[in-house]
């Protein structure tokens, strides 16, 4: 923040704002079994860093949706291998479906009006 220009500054503090607070829900909703990792945080920060480079001579930074695409590469698990289909996966185990109901006539505008008149009387 201190080797940017004072007009930079504000754009500058809500960028940091931005990334930590991507940081902050990454770790907040990241699963529990998995291990910490300093990836994202030296992703951000290059990429704060390069914002302010940006502010200094314009050269155009890496866009934020290819920097987290590479993020997501990094912090994906390996690939399990495919485990071999068991001899028992063979049988259809398919649940019989149930049969449908019938549906029930509707009455006709005729009844209905008949039962009004008597209601009426």
């Amino acid at each position: 923040m201190s080797q940017a220009r004072p007009r930079d500054r504000g754009r500058l503090s809500r960028i940091l704002a931005s990334k930590a607070s991507i940081a902050a829900r990454f770790d907040c909703f990241r699963p529990t079994d998995s291990a910490p990792s300093v990836a994202l945080g030296e992703a951000l920060a290059k990429q704060v860093e390069d914002r302010l480079t940006f502010f200094k001579t314009g050269d155009a930074p890496m866009r934020n949706r290819d920097a987290m695409a590479g993020i997501a590469d990094a912090l994906a698990p390996p690939a399990a291998p495919e485990a071999e289909p068991e001899a028992e996966a063979d049988v259809d185990m398919e649940a019989p479906k149930k049969e449908k109901k019938e549906k029930k006539s509707k009455k006709s505008k005729d009844k209905k009006k008949k039962k009004k008149s008597k209601k009426s009387e």
